[in-house]
């Protein structure tokens, strides 16, 4: 009996040694897979933003766009964008519609806080 206790107390060891190596290798791979797949995380959020950042900041918007952004960041209503850009309410609501769209906001406070964060505004 105590032979085979010491038989199984060296298979504990050999056991023990064994997944002791086999985490610190797995642990090399999984420290490094980890970096790697915290990496692209960090690297795919910063990446959209500077891929929107290029576009906002070029050709995205129309002047006119840009003049009602400006007024809608200053917190002017469509009324009242309409009257000092002398144009109908309609056409402000239209610009106000593709500004959202082309900046991917649902509201116009999102696309205030993503425009001035990007510096357009």
């Amino acid at each position: 009996m105590l032979g085979s206790g010491l038989g199984v107390l060296i298979a504990g060891q050999r056991g023990a040694e064994l997944p002791a190596k086999a985490p610190q290798a797995g642990k090399q791979e999984a420290s490094s897979v980890g970096e790697s797949s915290r990496m692209p995380a960090s690297v795919t959020t910063l990446m959209p933003r500077a891929h929107e950042a290029a576009q906002l900041a070029g050709a995205l918007f129309t002047a006119r766009e840009r003049q009602v952004l400006s007024l809608v960041a200053g917190g002017a209503t469509s009324v009242e964008i309409a009257k000092h850009l002398n144009i109908s309410v309609h056409t402000v609501k239209n610009h106000r519609k593709n500004l959202l769209r082309k900046a991917g906001c649902r509201n116009a406070g999102q696309l205030i806080t993503k425009c001035s964060a990007m510096g357009m505004i």
